[in-house]
């Protein structure tokens, strides 16, 4: 109960404490992003965020316009594309544990951006191939 309790107020260990409101408040989370360790801690998360976001982009804006514009994989294959994102995340967890052991990627900014990005990767290319082929339409039609 301690992780629930953390954002709510250091010293409520116990449901009843949170239900009271005894503790509640928000200080704590304050003085933990004035200090070095807490700018440090939203530093990284800025760059991880960043990194994965621009990589994904740029990875999910190419394969969708070669989709769109080639056909590549066939008509239906952006679908299974999607469907990746259906699966529950602890099947795709173990075999990223084992992964990031073998390969010392555990604790690193490589494999946290690598996560991101598994993870965003399917969302990008479903929105960009929308808009690939909005574009890809309009620039085929005729001019007026």
């Amino acid at each position: 109960m301690g992780h629930l309790a953390t954002p709510l107020g250091p010293g409520a260990t116990d449901a009843r404490e949170l239900r009271s409101g005894a503790h509640a408040g928000f200080d704590h989370l304050r003085s933990g992003a004035t200090d070095a360790q807490g700018a440090e801690a939203a530093l990284d998360s800025l760059f991880t965020a960043t990194a994965s976001a621009l990589v994904a982009v740029a990875l999910g804006s190419a394969l969708a316009y070669s989709w769109a514009r080639f056909g590549t994989g066939g008509k239906n294959y952006p679908y299974s594309v999607l469907t990746i994102r259906m699966l529950p995340p602890i099947v795709i967890a173990v075999p990223f544990l084992v992964y990031y052991v073998s390969l010392h990627l555990l604790d690193t900014y490589t494999g946290l951006i690598l996560v991101y990005i598994a993870t965003s990767l399917p969302y990008v290319i479903w929105m960009m191939l929308a808009s690939s082929r909005t574009s890809l339409v309009n620039s085929r039609a005729p001019p007026a």
